[in-house]
């Protein structure tokens, strides 16, 4: 279900070491190919390893169109390792990022999870501690706001290992009280 974000412009790709995503080549990329997700969808992983020199490290990204060569337009979370890790919402055009405001941080550890949601033109990064998931920033962008694929970008080669990859169609919640209210109302 894997296919190259960027095609033969960018060959580098992930692959499986011992049950876990890392990538093979520097800025190894992929999406999703067996479906599209959303317009509201999300995007997540484990981290198992990350770089120790600072470096931007991994990019998840959702609302993905025109894949498979340098056209590829969504948005995505990218990660810069520090003391703490560095966090950017961008905007990816044509296969180049635009940073959507300022940077936050956010500390990755082993075991923990990252995330970005799309909900309509708001986009929010998630963090989970291994407790809970937590809200840490959002951006609003309406560029993109079609379903599209997920996928992944890794900047540098066998240094991040990334496990439970996964993301896909945020469906809203519904709320029994006020289809009930309704009802009552309209009966």
């Amino acid at each position: 279900g894997w296919s190259s974000l960027f095609g033969a412009a960018v060959p580098g790709r992930h692959e499986v070491v011992s049950n876990t995503c890392q990538a093979n080549a520097t800025n190894a990329n992929d999406y999703w190919n067996a479906g599209t997700f959303g317009p509201d969808c999300e995007v997540y992983a484990d981290i198992l390893a990350e770089p120790t020199t600072a470096t931007t490290y991994s990019l998840l990204l959702l609302r993905l169109v025109q894949v498979g060569g340098m056209t590829a337009d969504g948005y995505g979370i990218r990660i810069t390792a520090g003391a703490p890790d560095s966090w950017e919402i961008l905007r990816t055009d044509n296969a180049v990022g635009t940073v959507l405001g300022a940077a936050f941080t956010q500390e990755l550890d082993a075991d923990d999870k990252f995330g970005l949601e799309a909900i309509g033109s708001n986009l929010t990064a998630y963090y989970h501690n291994g407790t809970s998931w937590s809200a840490l920033a959002s951006r609003s962008d309406a560029t993109y706001t079609a379903a599209g694929n997920i996928g992944i970008v890794d900047i540098v080669a066998n240094q991040v290992t990334l496990d439970n990859f996964g993301g896909g169609t945020v469906v809203p919640a519904v709320i029994p009280v006020m289809l009930r209210q309704y009802r009552q109302r309209w009966s």
